[in-house]
């Protein structure tokens, strides 16, 4: 026996059981897009903030289906270079550096402390410390004394040959 009762009618963004739609492919972008973020048409404009899957629901409705989308992506070159590579040049600076102070420091961090205080560009050191002992060690150093003009010379001279350190290895 048919259903009995008013037919709702089937929605733009509700697509048939079986996966084809009528609609155009940019509106089928524009209607996945509402909906991935957040706004569904049933509650009249309201957004549903972080609500992108429903349990129990395929999650396939709330994206766009594409079957080749996968199949046409290609690989694309790595614009920045993974982590681990950033580093290399800045570990093949400090054994160049080891070699223009002549000895292992007993802390990097204590020697580029008093690097940037020894250095004539540099004018104010600002260290983030969350604790009175976590203190303590850069005073020791700064305490320690400062590399002579030559050495901060000579180890600015070959960082300069290294190049700067670009924002991405700086902030991420």
């Amino acid at each position: 026996m048919p259903p009995t009762g008013p037919r709702r009618p089937r929605s733009s963004s509700n697509p048939p059981a079986g996966g084809s739609s009528s609609l155009s492919p940019a509106r089928l972008l524009a209607v996945s897009s509402a909906q991935t973020a957040g706004v569904n048409r049933r509650q009249r404009g309201q957004a549903r903030p972080g609500r992108h899957h429903q349990p129990g629901r395929p999650p396939n409705q709330c994206h766009l289906r594409t079957p080749t989308a996968a199949e046409d992506a290609t690989p694309r070159p790595r614009v920045l270079p993974r982590r681990e590579e950033r580093w290399d040049r800045w570990y093949e600076l400090l054994g160049k550096v080891r070699v223009i102070i002549g000895e292992q420091p007993e802390s990097w961090t204590d020697f580029a402390l008093q690097f940037l205080l020894a250095h004539p560009a540099v004018t104010t050191v600002v260290i983030g410390m969350n604790t009175l002992e976590q203190m303590e060690r850069p005073l020791a150093a700064v305490d320690a004394g400062h590399p002579d003009a030559d050495l901060v010379d000579e180890v600015d001279r070959v960082s300069e040959r290294c190049g700067r350190l670009p924002k991405e290895t700086l902030f991420g």
